[in-house]
């Protein structure tokens, strides 16, 4: 555990005003060992679900080529899992299977990479980017939600780690979270655009008209069938992802798992996610290639919503935000990107190799190539 003391000057309780012990735990296998403690602190933080997927996310191709590393947060001196005040998921880049000192949280899930308790997860952040640079990172780059944050609050955070000579940098933008649904589905509807409702209504009936979708549940489908249906997809996957795709569905838990067909038994769309606290969070979908007049996405949107309002579903999420026209009535959250950069030889390397770099790549590289951000050192 490593002891890190508060700046009382803050506006913060008695609990913010006493020293924090941190803790890095490294390795897949290492972190899993405290999906209990981490499932409870999710439910103490209200955040109920944040980490009941631990093992599914670690799995993630993407990230499985990087090493996870998870910064908890406790009362100093503290043994006891309640006295746990905060958690956060990073994940470290790897050359030739080391790791590099370059850490970043899953730029889409937001909602995952921080936990902690309302009105504190500013402040867990910048305690998690203060252990790692103290470990020797070169670069933290942490994205999460914080209601009612700005970029002067998170600075003022940051200051209060001290004066370490770190770059610090952050902006608060706005990420399209979940759709809330109603009783019925005409109710739901009612909550979206004229244009949309028309579309959801429109495309579905006349697909059942033409070419005779059903919804299957559950569908029953081999891995070669799969396959295919990925190859045959308007926007295919490597078959690696799409293989751990049909895998992770085995044995996921809450699973949703549907599929349209048509007269002739083939298979028209395909979407997955998981279910759990009233939630749904959707993960991908796979639309038939060569059909454009029917807009497969938009009829399959129609079935999901009816099949969750159904089931009792209050909220529907989808995984890395959704192109689709329904993404104007979901719900906006506030989230705050903060990276924080180790001024040496090794840091401005970084920033000048992306700058090379950055056209089409990862929101860090991104950030550290552009002149105009602001940075900020204490």
């Amino acid at each position: 555990m490593i002891p890190v003391a508060l700046d009382n000057s803050l506006s913060a309780t008695r609990a913010e005003k006493e020293a924090a012990s941190l803790q890095i735990v490294r390795g897949r296998e290492s972190i899993l060992k405290l999906k209990p403690q981490l499932v409870a602190l999710c439910e103490r933080c209200e955040h109920q679900g944040a980490m009941d997927y631990l093992k599914y996310f670690l799995s993630r191709p993407q990230f499985a080529v990087k090493i996870p590393s998870l910064i908890l947060v406790a009362q100093a001196g503290s043994e006891n899992d309640d006295k746990l005040e905060g958690a956060v998921l990073v994940y470290e880049h790897q050359v030739r299977g080391f790791g590099c000192r370059v850490f970043v949280t899953d730029f889409h899930a937001a909602h995952r990479a921080v936990i902690a308790p309302p009105g504190m997860k500013t402040r867990v952040a910048t305690l998690a980017c203060e252990a790692l640079m103290r470990d020797s990172a070169i670069v933290v780059q942490l994205s999460f939600l914080d209601e009612a944050r700005d970029e002067a609050v998170v600075l003022r955070e940051a200051k209060a780690r001290g004066k370490n000579g770190w770059m610090w940098a952050t902006m608060v933008r706005e990420m399209v979270g979940s759709l809330p649904l109603e009783s019925t589905y005409d109710e739901t509807l009612a909550l979206m655009g004229k244009h949309t409702r028309r579309n959801l209504r429109y495309y579905r009936r006349r697909a059942e008209a033409e070419i005779g979708c059903d919804l299957v549940v559950a569908p029953a489908i081999t891995l070669e069938e799969f396959l295919a249906a990925n190859r045959e997809s308007a926007y295919p996957v490597e078959e690696s992802l799409a293989r751990w795709r049909f895998d992770s569905l085995a044995d996921l838990p809450g699973r949703l798992w549907l599929g349209i067909k048509d007269t002739k038994d083939q298979w028209l769309s395909l979407i997955a996610g998981r279910s759990h606290h009233g939630i749904t969070e959707i993960d991908w979908q796979v639309n038939r290639s060569g059909l454009p007049e029917y807009s497969l996405s938009t009829v399959m949107r129609s079935y999901l919503l009816e099949h969750e309002i159904a089931k009792g579903t209050r909220r529907l999420f989808f995984e890395g935000g959704t192109p689709h026209p329904i993404r104007h009535a979901l719900e906006r959250e506030k989230v705050v990107d903060l990276v924080v950069l180790r001024r040496s030889p090794a840091g401005l390397l970084l920033r000048s190799l992306a700058r090379r770099f950055a056209k089409d790549s990862s929101y860090l590289t991104r950030v550290l190539a552009d002149r105009s951000v602001e940075w900020s050192t204490f």
